[in-house]
This record gives C-alpha cells, structure tokens and sequence, in this order.
C-alpha cells in the first residue's frame, strides 16, 4: 500500500468516524431544545420526562461493556466497521420515532438503545483510532474526534429552533407549567395556548412538524454514512491501514507499553471514575437543561433566545476543543485540568449568584461554561495516560464514571428543576468543586503509585547488580 493510498483511504475512514460523531452530538444535544416537547408528548413534567437520560445513561455503561466484551473475545482480523455502520443504521432508523411516541416508557426504551448504539460507538471508534494510528499519532485523531462532536451538538438547537419557527411548534402543556416565566412580558404573550392558566391536563393540539423535521435530519445525516462505513469495511480498510503503520513501526523501532496490575492502580483508577462522574454530570446537566432553564426562569426567554443560549454553550465547547488541538502539545494535561476546573467553579459561581437577575451574565456563562469544559475530558485521558496504559484494559473507567454521572444527576436536575428551574445551576457548581476534589484525590493517589514504581524499578537494579556481582565473582571463589 503506498503513502498516497494510505492518505485517501485513512482520509475516507477519518470522514466517515467524523459524520457518524457529529450526529452523536446531534443526538444527544437535541433533547435540550426539545425536552418540553417530549413532556407535552407524554403528558408528564419535565422532572419526570428527564428519566429518559436515565435510560440514555444505561444504555451507554451496556453499549461501552458489549464493545469492549466484543474486542476481547471477536477474531483480531474481524472487521469491527460493519458493527459501526450497523450501529450508525441503528442509530438513523429508531430516532425519527421519538415524535411519534405517547408513551413514557416507549420513549425511555427508545433512548436505551439510542444510548446503547452511543456508547458502542463513543468506546468502539476510540478504539479503533488508538489501534489503527498509535498513541502519539493518534492525539491529533482523537481531538478530532471530540470536536466533531461539538459541531453537532452546536447544530442541533439551531435547527431545533428553525424548525420550531418554521412550524409554529411551540410547547403548550409544558410551557404552562413553567410557573416561574412571565408570559405577559414575553413576545409569545399572544399565543394562548401559552398562557399559564391552560390546564396541564387539557392537550391542545399544535402541529408538530417541527419536532419531526428535527429528528428526520438527523436519520438523513446518519444513514448514508452508515452504509460507507460498511463499504469501507468491505473493502477492508482497517487492515490495509494496519498494515502500512505496521511497516512504518518496523522501519522507525517500537516502543514498549508497560500494562500495570489492577491492583496497582485501583485507586487511580476509582478517582479518575469519580473525576468523570462529576465533570459529565456537571457539563450533561447544564447542556441538556439551559435551554429549559433560561425559557421557564424570571430571565424569560424566548424560544429563540433560548436554542441561541443553548447554541452558545456549543459554540464554546467547538471553540475550546479545537484549540486543545494546539494547546494540547504545549501544555500538561493536569494544568489544562486545573484550568477548566477553575473556570467552571467560576463561571458556575457567577450564574448562581447573578445569573437569575441579570440575562447578559447568563449569555457570557453559557459560553464560558462551554468554553471550560470543553477540554476536562480529553486533558482527563491523556494526563491517565501518562500515568498508567490506558489504551486496552482500562478504556472502560471513562464511560463507567461519566455514564453514572448521567444516569444520577440528569434525573436529580430534573427533580431540582420543577421546584427552581435555577437550582440546576447550583448543581452543577456543586459539581464542579466536588470534581475538583475527586482530581486532587487522583494527583495523591498517582503520586503514590509513581514512588512504588520508582522503588520497585530500583530493586530491581539493585538485585539484576549483586546478580551480576555475583557471577562476577564466581570464578575467583572456585579458586
């Protein structure tokens, strides 16, 4: 296979993995924008409609464990790509369904397997990136990966917003229930199936095509990709790709990955997963809820400003990860984390003080927030990695932790929602101080590691030194 060759081919690879993650963004960044509406759907509160991120969350912990029970146990020469484009199939098929479900349970089960096919892909195409290009190369890789995701997830509340307009679907039963907005001063003051005395059990009918529409541009983004995924795996990519690494490596030398004991490293390893559980946690409940927040709070926004706010958060998340790409190779991962920790305790700080009162700190810390998160989980990674191997064995403590961050405190946002859409916020500053914690608690727990390591490095020395000593000396004793 020729260096030309390998370009195109690892150029169609890198686009297809790059479409499939920005409708994964896509799709779990819609349901902010769209939450209401699948509240009215289903005739529940926004507290209750917040369990499908329950379900969302399980699916991801069964989609990472069946991935990676898949790698260990499937032939090495499989061709993992048909799985990935069945996935991104799976993906595109079942997601056009949500608007047309009236049922609770129906909709959790529909965003099990949406998180199920997510966590598959978000373990599985790490995976194959660290496998097909090597650590060092493949941080360019996996940055890429991480940004992509931010362009859909930046598209979806835009779109969800055109659509609203485009349709005039607007939330009823749910807008009513957000006692906290003032209607009157609203520019929807005029529309009375949003004035707060409609009775939450009377549905009135609103066209909702635009909910639709939203969820059928994501099935259109998803499907051709699945089917050149699984091209690409007919024609064997993966393996041509491996192949010409494999021969790069042999020419310029390999280098030797150590594989630490479990043992060695569990408490690491047990921080780091509480490291996650509170950086998602913190970053899925201010995604998925600032749209909710800003629109039901005494902010009043409009449903256009707030898919705009929503919009903004992303926008700060693509703007941060891609510049992590350069950042990334001049700064050590643990002070980028000490600096999005700050940020986001900051930022936090600041929109649970003001925030309520006064909208244009809430338009900058949308932004912010975006901006400071944007980097806690791939800094997260590459500072792990630079502590123990990561690559194999332990992929599965990301998922694990930032899975049950979501499956617990989207739930418990829910709940502080329908009492103070504003007591989100303060979770997510409660998250960001305890993420902190949880950070300085793996610093401890790897710097204890690192003097065990140093120690039993030195034993070594020492004995391979009185070994050679020893053979040394032989003779002259024999004498």
């Amino acid at each position: 296979m020729t260096r030309q060759n390998k370009l195109v081919v690892g150029l169609m690879l890198t686009l297809s993995i790059s479409i499939i993650r920005i409708g994964m963004g896509y799709f779990i960044s819609v349901a902010g924008p769209i939450l209401l509406h699948l509240a009215d759907n289903v005739g529940v509160s926004v507290g209750t409609v917040s369990y499908i991120f329950v379900g969302g969350s399980i699916g991801v912990v069964i989609g990472s464990i069946f991935g990676a029970v898949m790698r260990r146990r499937m032939n090495p020469k499989f061709r993992h790509l048909y799985t990935f484009g069945f996935a991104a199939f799976l993906l595109g098929t079942t997601s056009p369904v949500v608007p047309f479900i009236k049922s609770l349970w129906l909709l959790f089960l529909i965003y099990l397997i949406g998180g199920i096919v997510y966590g598959y892909l978000d373990a599985g195409l790490q995976a194959l990136i660290l496998k097909l290009w090597n650590e060092k190369s493949s941080r360019s890789h996996i940055q890429l990966f991480h940004f992509t995701y931010s362009i859909g997830a930046f598209a979806a509340p835009l779109i969800a917003k055109q659509m609203q307009e485009m349709y005039g679907d607007i939330p009823s039963t749910s807008a009513s229930k957000c006692q906290h907005q003032k209607i009157e001063n609203s520019s929807l003051a005029s529309r009375p199936y949003l004035n707060s005395t409609v009775d939450n059990t009377s549905m009135i009918e609103v066209d909702d095509r635009g909910l639709r529409w939203t969820y059928y541009t994501l099935a259109i983004w998803v499907l051709p990709v699945s089917i050149l995924m699984m091209f690409l795996a007919y024609n064997d990519v993966e393996e041509k790709i491996l192949r010409f690494n494999r021969e790069k490596s042999s020419n310029s030398g390999s280098t030797i990955v150590r594989d630490d004991p479990f043992k060695d490293v569990v408490f690491i390893l047990i921080a780091v997963a509480g490291y996650y559980f509170c950086s998602v946690g913190m970053e899925t409940v201010f995604y998925s809820f600032i749209y909710s927040v800003t629109f039901c709070s005494d902010l009043g926004f409009t449903p256009a400003q707030a898919s705009y706010a929503n919009s903004l958060v992303w926008l700060g998340l693509g703007i941060g990860r891609l510049s992590g790409v350069v950042f990334a190779k001049r700064v050590q991962p643990r002070t980028i984390v000490f600096c999005c920790i700050a940020g986001t305790t900051i930022d936090s700080f600041i929109m649970s003080v003001f925030g309520e009162q006064t909208a244009l700190v809430t338009w900058i810390v949308a932004f912010t927030h975006g901006l400071t998160t944007s980097t806690l989980y791939p800094a997260g990674v590459s500072w792990l990695s630079q502590v123990t191997n990561v690559s194999g064995a332990y992929m599965f403590i990301f998922n694990l932790g930032s899975a049950f961050g979501s499956l617990t405190m989207l739930p418990l946002a829910g709940h502080l929602f329908d009492k103070n859409p504003f007591n989100t916020i303060h979770l997510v500053l409660a998250l960001s101080v305890s993420n902190g914690v949880f950070f300085a608690l793996a610093l401890l727990a790897a710097r204890f590691f690192k003097q065990k390591v140093q120690k039993k490095a030195l034993k070594m020395t020492n004995q391979d030194k009185t070994s050679t000593e020893n053979d040394f000396m032989m003779p002259r004793d024999r004498d």
